[in-house]
């Protein structure tokens, strides 16, 4: 699990320049990946202005899918995005064992924007895994 979350590497953002700070929220709902993929990117985007540095948190919710069985969390984490910055991948570990298993499901949260950002539309968004043992 260690393994995986120190080989991911984490996609640059995208950079733009827009009146006020902008509204957080996933790029989509739904986000489906294979066991084997490694890990699972979440982009999460900031729409309607991108002036000065904003932060937001971000966290797991187990579904049927369970945290270190399943997929690697860490707690409640903040991120940032500077200005001009309108996105941020999150990358989460997916653990992949030879263990044949069903379809599992886990969500992740974001939260509490600072520096007047708000929440947009998309705020949760659950991670399909399919087995592909």
């Amino acid at each position: 699990l260690a393994a995986a979350i120190a080989l991911t590497a984490a996609p640059t953002p995208i950079v733009a320049t827009s009146p006020g700070p902008g509204r957080l929220g996933f790029e989509a709902d739904t986000v489906t990946v294979s066991e084997s993929s490694g890990a699972v990117p979440l982009r999460v985007v900031r729409r309607g202005g991108a002036t000065g540095t904003i932060s937001f948190g971000w966290r797991t919710v187990d579904d049927s899918a369970v945290t270190d069985r399943d997929y690697a969390a860490r707690g409640t984490v903040r991120e940032s995005l500077g200005p001009g910055e309108t996105s941020k991948t999150l990358l989460i570990p997916i653990v992949s064992d030879a263990v044949a298993e069903s379809t599992e499901l886990f969500d992740v949260v974001i939260d509490d924007p600072t520096a007047g950002a708000t929440l947009g539309t998309i705020t949760q968004v659950t991670v399909i895994i399919v087995d592909d043992d």
